[in-house]
């Protein structure tokens, strides 16, 4: 009875309580990120609406369209974790194939996804809503200083609640991070999937 209430209080807290932190700022960041982004896509819509019944505008619409391409190729450049789909870098992420600095790669995904957006090439927000959540698990992780052990798990649980978050579904953010992320079933990733995709949604 004792060993078990050592467990409790050793893992399944904390565990619960860095997955509910994290779910919690992953939710509230993809929402926005969300939001943000429908809003962007209806603006370049009527941008280019206008552009077509204003035929003089078309030189400065290309010309706008070579200043975003510029920025986009330099915050490649700067941030090369960003290129790319966000899901396959999650993954190599929890697998440890990957190392990433979470808030530079956090400001990178949005400030890309929303160039993308305004400039009328949206590829949809998911890849970038999973992104989103796993860099800021892995903040989370690392400012409340949880175990090296507990990292990965959180992570794929952040990815998780973007996943539930974006589709409004939360069953497939916990098997997402048990089956796209880590490819096993165990009690832990199911603890720390379950605790961030609730709170998150």
């Amino acid at each position: 009875l004792k060993t078990m209430g050592e467990k409790i209080k050793n893992i399944v807290l904390p565990v619960v309580a860095y997955g509910g932190v994290a779910g919690i700022l992953s939710g509230f960041l993809v929402g926005l990120f969300n939001f943000g982004a429908r809003y962007l896509i209806k603006f370049s819509e009527d941008i280019y609406r206008s552009v077509v019944t204003h035929l003089w505008a078309i030189p400065l619409f290309f010309l706008g369209l070579i200043a975003l391409a510029m920025l986009m190729a330099l915050l490649h450049k700067l941030i090369p974790n960003v290129r790319g789909s966000g899901i396959p870098n999650v993954e190599g992420s929890v697998r440890g194939v990957l190392s990433y600095k979470w808030f530079r790669t956090l400001f990178g995904t949005v400030a890309g996804s929303f160039l993308s957006f305004f400039a009328g090439l949206p590829l949809g927000s998911e890849g970038p809503s999973v992104q989103l959540s796993a860099m800021t698990a892995q903040g989370v992780t690392e400012v409340m200083k949880a175990k090296l052990t507990w990292r990965r798990y959180l992570i794929a649980g952040g990815a998780g609640t973007g996943i539930a978050v974006a589709f409004n579904a939360p069953l497939a953010g916990i098997i997402f991070a048990m089956e796209e992320c880590h490819k096993r079933i165990s009690p832990m990733i199911l603890l720390c999937a379950s605790s961030s995709v609730i709170s998150g949604t």
